[in-house]
């Protein structure tokens, strides 16, 4: 997987690093656990649960594209955020989103991709 086909969620001076959806029930029941290092996932969902996991992780519940909560989720547990209509779980390593902030998609794709290098003007 290489991430410039994948987008990134960001709000004011902070960036998730590439974000894949959970596309069905095996997506949200593996979890992050098949991910690159640094890579979020975006669950439709107001519940997660850390069972195979080795270290902790962050889950951030988001209202439409709000910020309403962040917890550490350590493994063998399960959390429920009231309120959420998603979650978006990041490596622990990874800076979560604050509280109040509202995200975006932002493309992760070059929008100046570079040609090969033989064929590029001087």
């Amino acid at each position: 997987m290489t991430n410039a086909r994948f987008p990134e969620l960001a709000g004011d001076r902070w960036r998730s690093g590439p974000v894949r959806e959970a596309a069905g029930f095996l997506d949200r029941w593996r979890g992050l656990r098949p991910s690159p290092k640094d890579w979020g996932l975006l669950l439709k969902s107001s519940s997660v649960h850390s069972f195979g996991m080795r270290c902790d992780l962050w889950v951030c519940g988001l209202q439409g594209m709000r910020v309403v909560e962040v917890r550490r989720l350590r493994p063998r547990r399960i959390v429920w955020l009231r309120g959420a209509d998603a979650i978006l779980e990041l490596p622990i390593d990874v800076e979560p989103p604050p509280v109040g902030l509202d995200l975006s998609w932002l493309d992760a794709r070059p929008t100046n991709p570079l040609r090969h290098p033989d064929r590029q003007s001087g």
